[in-house]
């Protein structure tokens, strides 16, 4: 898999303002971390999450004990970084995301969900939600400023454990697919070649200016749907295309199904960025059946981050790089594991140093 420590490093910068050195200990732990979450969600552990019954009748059998286990390392390790970090606080003076939460908490006003008792409210479940994952203990009568600034475990937490292993998958895709067709790999080099050169990094503003590239991401992304985030119906629905859905159903869409309906894709199991490409070659179409991160509320609520850092990594790294397949297996397979975070088969790749201008 492309190596997960380079986006926990860019995601240590956004929350925190610093950058870890490749081989600093801190690094290491937290990637140590994250890798040994998603092994431990793909076991039996997955069932539970589908029917949480499980977790009460037979905890280790389905692997809810083993699951939480490492939820809890991530959750100690990141409450004590947020402890210390907070004492080099200056308000007004921010590092990072965190510094800017604790400075909306303290410029609050009545009505705003950071302010006192009203950014405090938070439903009974959520409450056992946070006592699961070790944060607060859903006996007490927590004040609202302590509850808000556990909260925010909460969100470091999602972007170190999703945001890392999703991004890093989609960049594994991404070289896979590229090794495998030479061809749109020069288009992308020659664009990248002519909108940003040798001399400096590619930057956001060279997007709306290097839409073979998008279509390339978006591409990967359609034929290598990583996840679909699943919710619970609040209530009855009494028809939804003629069916009945209950209150308290777990309802998942189907993103593979959009992503290869022959009805809406032109031979929607074949390789070709162009499909996201307007005729004129200058702008990137917007695909209805196209719903990478899910679709309607429960839409991956980092999506744009998501989006910014592939485009980024992807245009710097091919912008030094070219790859390959590796010439003792030349023909990788693109079949998909299905797992918690959907991901290619285990494959290697040959990466060469390019010389631009």
């Amino acid at each position: 898999m492309c190596s997960s420590d380079l986006i926990l490093n860019a995601l240590w910068q956004i929350i925190s303002g610093q950058r870890f050195k490749q081989d600093d200990p801190k690094l290491l732990e937290i990637l140590q971390l994250v890798n040994s979450t998603f092994p431990a969600a793909d076991s039996a552990a997955s069932l539970s999450t589908l029917m949480p019954f499980l977790s009460h009748i037979g905890p280790n059998v389905f692997g809810f004990n083993q699951m939480m286990s490492q939820a809890f390392r991530i959750v100690d390790f990141v409450r004590e970084f947020t402890t210390k970090h907070k004492e080099g606080h200056v308000l007004g003076q921010p590092r990072g995301f965190l510094d800017v939460y604790f400075d909306e908490i303290a410029n609050s006003k009545p009505g705003s969900g950071f302010y006192g008792p009203e950014g405090g409210k938070i439903s009974k479940l959520d409450l056992r939600r946070c006592a699961v994952l070790g944060i607060l203990d859903s006996t007490l009568d927590w004040p609202a400023l302590v509850f808000l600034e556990h909260s925010m475990l909460y969100v470091l937490v999602d972007l170190f454990s999703a945001g890392a292993e999703t991004t890093s998958t989609s960049l594994t895709n991404i070289f896979l697919y590229m090794a495998l067709n030479p061809e749109c790999q020069a288009k992308m080099h020659s664009e990248i070649d002519r909108v940003v050169g040798g001399y400096r990094l590619p930057s956001l503003s060279d997007r709306p200016s290097m839409p073979y590239t998008e279509a390339v991401i978006h591409e990967v992304l359609r034929l290598c749907p990583l996840i679909s985030v699943m919710h619970r119906t609040l209530v009855d629905i009494p028809d939804f295309h003629g069916y009945f859905i209950p209150k308290d159903t777990i309802v998942m869409p189907d993103i593979y199904a959009a992503h290869f309906d022959e009805d809406y894709w032109d031979k929607p199991k074949e390789f070709d960025p162009t499909r996201f490409i307007s005729k004129d070659g200058t702008t990137i179409l917007k695909k209805d059946a196209f719903m990478p991160f899910s679709v309607g509320k429960r839409i991956c609520p980092a999506e744009t981050l998501a989006r910014d850092e592939l485009f980024l990594f992807t245009a710097s790294l091919f912008q030094k790089f070219s790859v390959s397949t590796d010439p003792a297996n030349p023909n990788p397979s693109t079949e998909l594991i299905i797992k918690t975070v959907i991901s290619p088969k285990p494959h290697k790749i040959v990466m060469t140093e390019r010389q631009t201008a």
